[in-house]
């Protein structure tokens, strides 16, 4: 009885002393950002961005194929960018654990997705008998989402008051509903910042049927 006790408390013991050491990265992190202190914050700084014609497993598609409304999709994605030091002072002090050294932060851009306007570029007659006018705002006929995320929600509704932009994120902008018919729309997307910097994506092109 004596003996299990002895054995019980040597291995709390053991337990206890290796808790104040800190973790070996080559025994205990296999998470490829590595061990010790995390990572300083970082701004991701966006200089340009792109759209792209995909399909719904994220294969790129002619924008001139046309093709069921809810299987073709233009991506909104960075094209350039600068990722910066929020702090050269940064100090994270000491790290004990896996959660904190091996868990690196997100990058992001700080400044704020607030709005995101597609306007038509030429005169197209819909199903319903709508007629789409060229420089008419067109937001409302289309919707967003993350690229793997089925439900397309309102772009205001996606974007909210603002939204960050991760790094490697897209999203996907496409037709809400069915056009009743073959349509070539044709469009320009302006997207706009908090701070005031916009990007105009001209000439964009989705094929589309019901």
């Amino acid at each position: 009885m004596r003996l299990t006790a002895k054995r019980i408390g040597l291995t709390i013991g053991l337990f206890s002393f290796l808790a104040l050491i800190p973790m070996s990265c080559g025994i205990f992190c296999q998470d490829s950002c590595g061990c010790g202190p995390s990572a300083p914050p970082q701004d991701l700084i966006i200089k340009s961005m792109q759209m792209l014609t995909l399909g719904p497993m994220g294969q790129t598609v002619n924008p001139l194929d046309t093709l069921s409304y809810n299987q073709v999709f233009k991506s909104l994605e960075v094209k350039e960018f600068e990722i910066k030091l929020l702090s050269e002072n940064f100090s994270p002090g000491p790290s004990f654990g896996l959660a904190y050294a091996c868990s690196p932060l997100p990058v992001y851009s700080r400044d704020e997705i607030i709005d995101i306007r597609i306007r038509n570029k030429t005169a197209l007659t819909l199903a319903d008998g709508t007629t789409l006018n060229p420089q008419q705002d067109i937001s409302s006929y289309f919707g967003m989402a993350f690229f793997y995320t089925d439900k397309l929600a309102t772009i205001q509704e996606s974007i909210g008051t603002g939204r960050y932009f991760f790094w490697g994120e897209n999203f996907k902008l496409g037709s809400k509903q069915s056009p009743g018919k073959a349509l070539k729309l044709e469009f320009d997307v302006e997207v706009t910042f908090k701070s005031g910097k916009a990007f105009l994506l001209e000439n964009q092109v989705l094929s589309i049927r019901g």
